[in-house]
């Protein structure tokens, strides 16, 4: 009956037939022959989901489901025959795929840092270093490389959205310098992220608008200054 299912399994030559034949027989004469076969079928997967996520690399449109398929195969691979030729070099083509996208993570983190403190445009380099980080993530959560990428730019985000949100509880309270002033570190990215436009807009708005009143009230002192005021943070707002 073994030798029977056994030749049942190798007719089908399918993942689901070698599976169903290990589960009834885990230690048989045909054991080992059976893993080797299941192993190699893994790894046949695993390579070709790579060539579909190489190809979209080469597109410009990386797939990291396929790269994910690859590395899942690799998995089962790995859990069957952990020194299998095949699985081996399977999982080194993988980490290089890794390296490759965390690599150019961590540039797009270093621009992110370098525009943030020359006070230049370069917002759009955080979220790129983002969508690759948990690009990552996604594929493998435990690449030590892809996790210090991830961990790097939360923090640089976590920075930001803590700054535009303190920014936001200043300008609900009316408190348009103070929330000014939370977001004078990025202003450069003003263009690129609303939320810090609209910061810089309210301002001037507010200032603009104690103006007008100051001047129909004919407080002309009052009425200068907040115009110099509302003038100045469109002129930040220009500039950067």
């Amino acid at each position: 009956v073994e030798l029977a299912e056994f030749l049942l399994a190798q007719r089908a030559a399918s993942v689901a037939g070698w599976n169903n034949y290990l589960a009834k027989y885990p230690a048989s004469p045909h054991t080992d022959e059976a893993k080797d076969t299941l192993t190699n079928l893994y790894v046949e997967a695993g390579e070709k989901a790579l060539s579909i996520y190489q190809k979209s690399v080469a597109s410009g449109a990386q797939s990291y489901s396929d790269l994910k398929e690859a590395k899942a195969q690799e998995d089962l691979a790995h859990a069957l025959r952990p020194d299998f030729k095949g699985s081996v070099q399977l999982a080194e083509e993988i980490r290089g795929r890794l390296q490759a996208l965390t690599d150019k993570g961590r540039t797009e983190l270093e621009a992110y840092n370098a525009a943030f403190a020359a006070h230049s445009p370069g917002y759009a380099h955080l979220e790129t270093a983002r969508a690759l980080a948990e690009g990552i993530a996604g594929v493998d959560p435990q690449f030590p490389p892809g996790t210090k990428l991830l961990n790097d730019v939360s923090q640089a985000r976590n920075t930001f959205e803590s700054a535009l949100q303190s920014a936001a509880t200043a300008s609900d309270q009316k408190q348009m310098d103070d929330a000014l002033k939370f977001v004078l570190p990025y202003l450069a990215f003003a263009q690129e992220n609303p939320r810090v436009a609209r910061v810089i807009d309210a301002t001037y708005n507010y200032h603009y608008d104690l103006g007008k009143q100051a001047e129909q009230g004919q407080d002309w002192e009052t009425a200068v200054k907040e115009y110099e005021k509302a003038s100045s943070r469109s002129e930040e707002h220009t500039s950067e």
